[in-house]
């Protein structure tokens, strides 16, 4: 789970290192053309622009048409915002890292020669980028609600979160119908009927969730509690490796166990529980002086929850070595 975060993580360093190279690029096209010349490259790139939004819009619809001519009798019926979605994935068009990686590719010198009119491209690429990244970008959240694709959205989520609450009841259902199975054999009886109740309560619980009848603050708060608690348990490893009291290999065997775990609980805290039962957790259940826990896994509270653990291991580890020695 850790390799998410740090691929995640390269592939930030690298684009942010692109559009570095782009801000110092950029300032040689700025400086070396005349006002005619910037006069020329703007038509060129507000050309540029309103081509490449047009052409997208067109080859969306026209393939579009296309695929449903081509299904013919076997096309499925058509969906209610059919023309809404084609639109939206028409205006998501947006340009980024690597049309100006695939700019900055071309070479200052073809032979003994500049370049012909490599200012010229580096300026369009960069002002497509801009456009379509910071215009349609900004515009987005507006056209989804002209285009009522908002309301659709949430529609699509919740029949969604039904399907997946029927699928785990019937998951259980699979697994009550294996313990009875099993319930016939005297060894291990106990732990059978230990395993039987605990899947009969999440059984009640996903069936309440199912019917709206379901209080999601007590889960938000056991969740929660139970992800706190893994932190100190990290935390706690962390400082048994640092006082050399655990080999590596062992210390990455349990951090990739505490990885699964901490995974399926951010997954049940984010798609069981809602905003404000999260943001109304007790105190118990936070890091001192911490904000309300995030309902999703962001790549920047994953890097601040690794610093966090980070300090802690090393805090518990300079407690832990004096004795150790």
């Amino acid at each position: 789970m850790q390799g998410y975060f740090f691929w995640g993580l390269t592939v930030f360093v690298i684009e942010g290192l692109t559009f570095l190279l782009t801000g110092l690029q950029s300032r040689e096209v700025f400086e070396t053309p005349d006002p005619v010349e910037l006069t020329r490259m703007g038509w060129a790139a507000l050309y540029t622009v309103l081509v490449v939004v047009l052409v997208r819009f067109l080859w969306v619809f026209a393939a579009h048409v296309a695929a449903r001519c081509w299904r013919g009798a076997k096309a499925p019926p058509q969906a209610k915002h059919a023309w809404q979605e084609s639109a939206l994935i028409g205006f998501t068009g947006i340009r980024g890292v690597v049309s100006m990686v695939a700019a900055l590719s071309i070479p200052d010198l073809a032979g003994q020669t500049p370049f012909p009119e490599r200012d010229l491209i580096l300026f369009v690429t960069f002002a497509v980028i801009m456009s379509t990244l910071c215009g349609q970008g900004a515009l987005l959240p507006a056209v989804i609600k002209f285009l009522k694709l908002d309301k659709a959205g949430r529609a699509e989520a919740r029949l969604a979160s039904q399907r997946e609450t029927a699928a785990r009841i019937a998951a259980v259902d699979g697994i009550l119908l294996r313990l009875e199975g099993l319930a016939s054999s005297a060894r291990g009886s106990r732990t059978i009927a230990n395993l039987r109740r605990q899947h009969e309560e999440r059984r009640l619980d996903l069936e309440q969730m199912e019917s709206g009848s379901f209080d999601r603050l007590p889960m938000s708060e056991s969740t929660a509690l139970q992800l706190r608690l893994l932190a100190t348990e990290r935390g706690a490893i962390a400082g048994q490796f640092g006082a050399g009291k655990l080999t590596d290999e062992a210390r990455r065997r349990i951090e990739r166990e505490l990885d699964l775990e901490e995974s399926r609980l951010h997954h049940l805290l984010h798609g069981t529980s809602d905003r404000d039962a999260i943001e109304n957790l007790p105190d118990e259940a936070r890091r001192p002086n911490e904000a309300p826990i995030s309902t999703t896994n962001t790549l920047p509270q994953r890097y601040a929850d690794d610093l966090y653990l980070t300090k802690a291991a090393r805090q518990r580890s300079g407690a832990e070595r004096p004795e150790s020695r």
